[in-house]
């Protein structure tokens, strides 16, 4: 199993093991529960270790066969450090908002990029200085907007190999999206998930800025 670099000690004071009140806990994460403390539930860390331990394996695996993550998180505090990962790694992602259907209406997303490139490369070309200022305002326009859904996928050509979800609850669109195409999910489950059909679980509280960089920091040596 991959050896994990931070301490027990550092992934505690990160916070990672504080979970929902107990009105949001789901039962499913029962194993993946150390207790119940003035009415939260807490994360047990050492299953963290161990099942962060069994993704980097995963994700080493999966970099050595040439497969790709797509690195999905459209919160706030933690969307721009994903997005670094993703684009360190040179590996897809989403950190805006989920485009409904992007895994199961592949095609429509195809020519949803087709646009944005086309348009970018319009910027580039001959035909860009012909243009009035209008004209470019509105393309410069369509181009920012694009932009913000597509940046992270526009040199995708096919449905991802893998998804990397932080809030399985938040992205409840991308989860099950993946769920209905077979795609392996790779996920930080929190107490409020729904673990079912997650490959590749890392039980850790997903709003813990600190927590998730501790995680990702390991991932990222993972596909370096």
């Amino acid at each position: 199993m991959a050896k994990i670099d931070f301490t027990m000690q550092e992934l505690l004071s990160s916070g990672a093991h504080f979970g929902h009140i107990r009105e949001k806990y789901n039962p499913k994460m029962s194993s993946f529960i150390f207790g119940l403390r003035e009415g939260i539930y807490l994360v047990d860390l050492e299953k963290t270790v161990v099942y962060l331990s069994k993704v980097l394996d995963y994700i080493k695996d999966q970099k050595e066969k040439g497969k790709n993550i797509l690195f999905v998180c459209t919160k706030q505090g933690l969307s721009d450090m994903v997005r670094e990962l993703a684009v360190d790694a040179n590996m897809p992602f989403v950190t805006y908002r989920w485009p409904g259907g992007m895994l199961t209406n592949f095609d429509t997303l195809k020519k949803q990029i087709k646009k944005f490139n086309d348009l970018e490369k319009l910027t580039e070309s001959e035909d860009w200085d012909k243009m009035s200022k209008k004209e470019k305002s509105v393309v410069n326009k369509q181009i920012e907007k694009l932009n913000k859904s597509f940046e992270g996928v526009k040199k995708i050509t096919k449905i991802p190999d893998n998804i990397f979800i932080i809030d399985t609850v938040a992205e409840k669109t991308a989860v099950e999206e993946a769920k209905r195409v077979k795609i392996p999910i790779i996920a930080v489950v929190d107490t409020n998930s729904d673990p079912t059909g997650i490959a590749y679980p890392i039980p850790a509280n997903d709003d813990a800025k600190r927590g998730i960089e501790l995680i990702l920091g390991e991932v990222k040596k993972a596909l370096s």
